[in-house]
C-alpha cells in the first residue's frame, strides 16, 4: 500500500483510462483522427483508442490503459504526483459539472450534494459496469445522473411529471456494495427516462440495468431513445401485495402516460425476478398491454450480459488485430 492512499483508492485511480481522464480535464488536447481514434495536440505521437480504452506512444515502448501509467511513463511524474493529479489534489482545469435540465426538487425531497466533477462515477460505470459513454453523457446532460460529493456514490435521479427531482437512488462506486434511496425520495417517481412520452416502455429492476439495456441496444446498432425506461428501484414481491396490483412507480407511470402500448420486462434471472416477471406479464396483459419478457440465465441480470458481451467483443478485436 502506498503511504497516503488506500489499496482501494489506488485501484480506482488505475481504473481511469487516459481518454476518460483527458476528456474530463483537458478535452481541447484531444484531436480526433477518425472514428474513436485520437491523438494529442500537445504530443501527436500519443494515440488513443477511446473504444478500447488503450493508448500508445508511437516510436517508443510506452503504452497501456490507465491515465496513471501515462502520467508516469510519458509525462515523467512520480507515482505520488500522478495519483494526486488524477485524484484532484492538484487542479488541472477540470470542467465544472454540467448544469442539469431537471428544474428543481419537489416538496420534501433534498437530493444529495453534487461533486465538482464526476470522474469516479464515470470510471465505475464505464470500466466496471461497461456502460456506454454515450448513454452516460446523455444522462449527465439531462441531470439524471451525477456523483455524490461526500461519498462519491452514483446518484440516479427520478423526476415527477413536471420534470422536478423527486427521487434519488445511490449506488456505491467501490468494491463494497452499497445501494440506498436518498431521504425523502418518492418511489412513485423512481429513476426513469422518457417515461411520460413513450409508446414502448422497458421495465428493469435497477438504474444500472436500465443503462445496461440501453447500452446493448447501441452495441447492436439500434436507437436506444426510441423507447422509455423505468427502474422499479428494487425487487417487487407480488405475493405481498393485493391481487393485480403493480409496483408504485409502474402504476404511476401507466396512470399518467396513457399512450404506452407495449411493455418489455427485463428483470433479473433469479427466482424472485422470474416470479415477478411472470406476475407482471399476466397482470399487464389483462390490462390490455402488449407484454414481452427478456429471459435471462439463472442469477443473471442484464448488466452481467453487457459485461460478458463487451469482454468477448474486446477479446475478438484483440485477436483480429493480429491480422491487420
Amino acid at each position: 500500500m502506498c503511504p497516503g492512499y488506500t489499496k482501494e483508492e489506488i485501484q480506482n485511480t488505475r481504473s481511469i483510462d487516459l481518454y476518460t481522464y483527458l476528456e474530463r480535464t483537458s478535452p481541447s488536447d484531444l484531436v480526433r483522427i477518425s472514428g474513436q481514434e485520437y491523438c494529442l495536440q500537445s504530443d501527436p505521437y500519443v494515440h488513443i483508442n477511446a473504444d478500447k480504452g488503450v493508448w500508445i506512444r508511437v516510436g517508443d515502448d510506452h503504452g497501456g490503459h490507465s491515465a496513471l501509467d501515462y502520467l508516469i511513463s510519458v509525462r515523467g511524474l512520480s507515482f505520488m504526483d500522478a495519483m494526486k493529479q488524477i485524484s484532484g489534489d492538484v487542479p488541472m482545469n477540470t470542467p465544472a459539472a454540467p448544469e442539469p435540465t431537471v428544474r428543481k426538487s419537489s416538496d420534501g425531497f433534498i437530493p444529495p450534494e453534487k461533486n465538482s466533477d464526476f470522474r469516479r462515477v464515470i470510471a465505475y460505470l464505464t470500466k466496471t459496469r461497461k456502460i456506454s459513454m454515450q448513454i452516460i453523457k446523455e444522462l449527465l446532460h439531462r441531470g439524471l445522473l451525477y456523483e455524490e460529493k461526500d461519498r462519491h456514490n452514483c446518484v440516479f435521479i427520478g423526476t415527477d411529471h413536471e420534470g422536478n427531482a423527486a427521487y434519488a437512488m445511490l449506488r456505491g462506486t467501490t468494491s463494497k456494495r452499497f445501494v440506498g434511496d436518498a431521504a425523502g425520495s418518492d418511489k412513485r417517481h423512481s429513476f426513469s427516462i422518457d417515461r411520460d412520452s413513450c409508446e414502448r416502455l422497458v421495465v428493469c429492476e435497477s438504474p444500472i440495468d436500465v443503462l445496461s439495456y440501453a447500452s446493448l441496444l447501441l452495441e447492436t446498432g439500434q436507437d436506444p431513445w426510441k423507447r422509455g425506461y423505468l427502474s422499479l428501484s428494487g425487487v417487487y414481491s407480488p405475493g405481498k401485495e393485493s391481487e393485480n396490483s403493480l409496483p408504485v412507480s409502474l402504476d404511476e407511470t401507466l396512470k399518467h402516460n396513457t399512450g404506452i402500448k407495449e411493455i418489455l420486462l427485463c428483470l433479473d434471472g433469479d427466482a424472485q425476478g422470474r416470479e415477478t416477471s411472470d406476475y407482471l406479464s399476466e397482470t399487464l396483459s389483462k390490462k390490455g398491454f402488449t407484454v414481452s419478457s427478456v429471459i435471462l440465465g439463472n442469477n443473471d441480470d442484464i448488466n452481467d450480459v453487457l459485461v460478458r458481451y463487451m469482454s468477448i467483443k474486446d477479446y475478438v478485436k484483440e485477436i483480429m488485430n493480429h491480422d491487420s
